[in-house]
């Protein structure tokens, strides 16, 4: 009889439990979810621009993409937008940002690495002057 009532106990414990971490698996942001849905794009762009002191992507650009990467431990934006050189070059001149960054060069690509904002650990724009494609990544954890 003690045991069958354990049985029971232990049953409800575990149903109680799989509930619990099915309910907060769905209620934590997947990438896949905030990768495909436009208003979180829209936010992850935001942020990103924030955190780098990045002026907006120009009239002339087009964006590519813009992407989640980690967990709910430490999250990362990545951004990629291309544009006519010209467009580029005006919009690092608009990006206050990239006025104290440390710049690394590589050939026709040129890093910059931005003081993040926003409590963010890390900050960065590439830009690929060959495939007129700029890249921006900011991570927190």
């Amino acid at each position: 009889m003690k045991t069958v009532k354990i049985l029971k106990l232990a049953t409800v414990a575990i149903l109680l439990c799989a509930s619990v971490f099915c309910v907060a698996i769905y209620l934590l942001p997947t990438n896949t979810r905030d990768n495909s849905n436009p208003k979180t794009q829209a936010e992850m762009l935001k942020i990103t621009l924030q955190v780098g002191d990045l002026a907006p992507i120009p009239a002339g650009g087009k964006l590519i993409s813009v992407t989640t990467e980690g967990n709910p431990f430490t999250r990362s934006f990545r951004v990629k937008y291309s544009a006519p050189p010209s467009v580029i070059k005006k919009w690092l001149a608009a990006s206050n940002g990239i006025k104290n960054a440390k710049i690394e060069k590589t050939g026709k690509t040129i890093k910059y690495l931005i003081n993040a904002k926003l409590g963010y650990q890390y900050a960065e724009v590439v830009v690929d002057f060959t495939a007129n494609i700029v890249s921006m990544y900011v991570y927190w954890s």
